[in-house]
């Protein structure tokens, strides 16, 4: 992995291509910034939500990491499927 996960500093990177188009000769410019599931869940709580669910997936309906394969079913994994690559969360407002 590029970044750390608990890495406070922007990501900013600088690629050629689009998501939608990999050989597009525009330079895409993208900012971001890593947040863990601790942060995202304390927002969330403080917000006043209520989580109902949270569950944790070794695949991804999307290609956003270098070396992920396609799976049979169509999704992307990591070949030793260490850590999650996305997740799902139902929460309500109390």
């Amino acid at each position: 992995m590029t970044y750390g996960y608990m890495q406070d500093e922007v990501i900013y990177e600088e690629y050629e291509g689009t998501y939608a188009d990999q050989e597009s000769a525009i330079t895409s410019k993208e900012y971001g910034w890593n947040h863990g599931l601790g942060e995202v869940i304390s927002a969330l709580t403080e917000a006043g939500l209520h989580i109902e669910c949270l569950t944790e997936h070794n695949e991804s309906p999307y290609n956003v990491l270098p070396n992920l394969t396609e799976a049979d079913n169509g999704m992307f994994v990591t070949q030793d499927k260490l850590y999650p690559l996305i997740f799902t969360l139902k929460a309500t407002k109390v």
